[in-house]
């Protein structure tokens, strides 16, 4: 189909990547204003349109030197596609060690396993490679038990139902569990499909929580332009207050929080900085 070899395969990656591409831009502009976040979510989006569009290419070629290739980079994007769906989960969830100790050994274990994959794939047998994916996926378990804890169940269901998603389709194809459509999907097209319903939950799950703060300690700079007009930008976050007075701009900002972040991610401190707009007349 199209001259491409695998074309079932190959196009529901492709059109993953052109749909994470897209989407990326939603993603970000709910996310926009905290540098972390922002680079988190921009990690994410970049490790997943690197699986898809290499998964994609991958498949779409013809048995060759070129195949062979893309095939060394669609194994390797696996290890970057799990260490950075990890990355905004664990940004916008956790502070201190849980945040960065866990993405330190992810993208440790992802670098590593990236390089021995692209040396030595011919020799890795597929049960060895398989296990080591499903094992660094789900080795934040010990993360997401703590999230349950922390915010509920439902409310970080995404990111198990999403790890079950990519387990289940690999299981599928490591077991060669074929569909009922034989010459278009078979285990590895069923694979596929999984792969992009996993990649949809753990998406939406970042999506819901874009917008949640990373630190611990919220500041906003308060420009009184006069005496019953108030304008108060939150720095590094996209946050902007209009009020009438100090008191007012109080409530506002507990009301902005109360309503928008989650209880155990509310900042501890919230400190205003005032500063008053100067007239100058420069014919005087």
């Amino acid at each position: 189909m199209l001259g491409f070899y695998q074309p079932f395969a190959s196009w529901t990656h492709l059109l993953a990547a052109l749909i994470t591409l897209s989407t990326g831009f939603m993603l970000l502009r709910k996310g926009w204003g905290n540098k972390l976040r922002v680079a988190s979510l921009v990690v994410f989006m970049i490790c997943f349109l690197f699986m898809f569009s290499m998964s994609g290419i991958y498949h779409a070629l013809e048995p060759g030197f070129g195949r062979q290739v893309f095939r060394r980079l669609d194994y390797a994007a696996i290890y970057t596609m799990i260490a950075g769906t990890a990355t905004p989960i664990h940004i916008i969830f956790f502070r201190g060690w849980r945040r960065w100790g866990v993405l330190l050994f992810l993208w440790f274990v992802a670098i590593v396993g990236l390089l021995l994959t692209i040396i030595l794939i011919d020799n890795m047998p597929e049960w060895l490679t398989l296990t080591i994916f499903i094992s660094m996926g789900w080795s934040a378990i010990i993360s997401m038990i703590h999230a349950w804890k922390l915010y509920g169940f439902q409310r970080i269901s995404l990111a198990l139902y999403g790890g079950v998603a990519y387990t289940v389709g690999a299981f599928i194809d490591f077991m060669r569990i074929d569909g009922p459509f034989p010459g278009i999907t078979g285990h590895h097209e069923i694979f596929h499909l999984f792969v992009v319903l996993g990649a949809a939950m753990h998406w939406k799950l970042i999506y819901n929580w874009a917008q949640q703060p990373t630190h611990k300690k919220l500041i906003f700079m308060v420009r009184e332009k006069s005496e019953f007009e108030l304008i108060a930008r939150a720095v590094g976050e996209n946050i902007r207050i209009s009020a009438t007075s100090r008191q007012d701009l109080r409530r506002r900002v507990k009301e902005y929080i109360d309503l928008r972040f989650h209880p155990c991610l509310v900042p501890r401190k919230v400190r205003f900085r005032y500063y008053k707009d100067i007239m100058m007349d420069l014919h005087q």
